[in-house]
């Protein structure tokens, strides 16, 4: 009897396992329904790869030549765009481009930007052509023809290799910056025409050919008809005249009397900053239209035969205008000012 209900109570117990087995496997395939649930949410999560695609395509850039922003105008000055055309009152935020022409009267001063780094004041009584706007190898080329009169061209911080920022002479002398102010004077008034380069702070080279003189602050050349032979530059001291007309540009900028060392220290730019819409040098590369900053290279710089074609007619105005000023007579035949002619019913 005992061993009958220990073999029953054997049976039970199988039995019972048996029970809990099946019992325990069924909700199985119920543990595996979320898994596809959260498999959904992964194509879900892939859907704003469109949208991405779409915010990758940039919006074009309009593509422009290089052109000097005017942030600074006080006084009589007047720009064409071509010789040829009409002049114009200038205007703070004008863009002005390769083959324009700029005048100042007895009055005038303009700075103009070709990025936030690089500036060029023209003084007053001056004429000054702009003859090359371009990018070689990615660095800005800047050439700005002086016929009569001064400018200071002016580059904040070293001037990286490669590129070139000057003013030129008719007679196709160049004053550029190395790293900092530049002021050129040419004087057309005189026979023959006299230039003298300055150099205001920083490093500046004087270029004639295939050879180059070497300015360090405070230091002139008197540029004209010379020959810088190796060894023997004809470098002098900064004059008076050349440090009181520097002084007289800055003053006409900001209207206020600084002393030589303060201009130098803080530079002619913190004298007429920037406008907002001047570019960066790498906004500057990047809005070109190619490394020629058009997509006709011809457009980029006015031939050295223009040139000297604007040179001479220039020249011939600003002689006829100084020998008014100082005879009173007019160079074409008419009556001097102030007398009346001669005839009629005045006799």
């Amino acid at each position: 009897m005992k061993k009958m209900s220990f073999a029953f109570a054997s049976i039970l117990l199988v039995i019972m396992f048996a029970v809990a087995a099946c019992g325990g496997s069924a909700p199985a395939p119920a543990a595996e329904a979320p898994s596809a649930a959260t498999e959904a949410p992964s194509a879900a999560t892939e859907a704003p790869a469109a949208t991405e695609a779409a915010a990758a395509t940039p919006e074009p850039v309009e593509k422009t030549p290089p052109m000097l922003h005017i942030s600074l105008v006080k006084g009589q000055v007047e720009i064409r765009e071509s010789v040829g055309g009409e002049f114009a009152p200038a205007q703070v935020g004008q863009k002005v481009g390769v083959g324009a022409e700029i005048r100042t009267g007895a009055d005038g001063i303009v700075a103009l930007y070709r990025d936030t780094l690089s500036m060029v004041v023209l003084d007053q009584k001056s004429v000054m052509l702009v003859k090359k706007l371009a990018f070689k190898a990615g660095q800005p080329i800047t050439i700005l023809a002086l016929i009569n009169g001064s400018a200071a061209v002016e580059h904040n911080g070293k001037l990286p290799e490669g590129s070139v920022f000057a003013i030129e002479t008719p007679n196709k002398q160049l004053s550029g910056v190395v790293g900092s102010t530049v002021r050129v004077s040419f004087d057309t008034t005189t026979n023959p025409p006299v230039m003298t380069a300055t150099c205001i702070s920083g490093e500046c080279n004087f270029v004639k050919g295939d050879q180059t003189l070497s300015l360090t602050e405070g230091q002139q050349v008197d540029v004209t008809g010379m020959v810088p032979l190796p060894g023997m530059p004809n470098v002098m001291e900064i004059s008076t005249e050349q440090a009181n007309g520097f002084l007289t540009q800055a003053h006409q900028m900001c209207g206020c009397d600084l002393p030589i060392s303060e201009i130098k220290d803080a530079g002619l730019t913190s004298l007429a900053p920037p406008s907002e819409d001047v570019p960066t040098p790498e906004e500057d590369l990047q809005n070109s239209a190619d490394e020629n900053g058009d997509t006709d290279p011809s457009a980029d710089e006015i031939t050295d035969e223009a040139i000297d074609e604007m040179v001479d007619d220039i020249t011939q105005e600003i002689q006829s205008e100084s020998n008014e000023e100082s005879t009173g007579e007019p160079t074409d035949g008419g009556q001097p000012e102030g007398e009346p002619e001669s005839g009629g019913d005045g006799e």
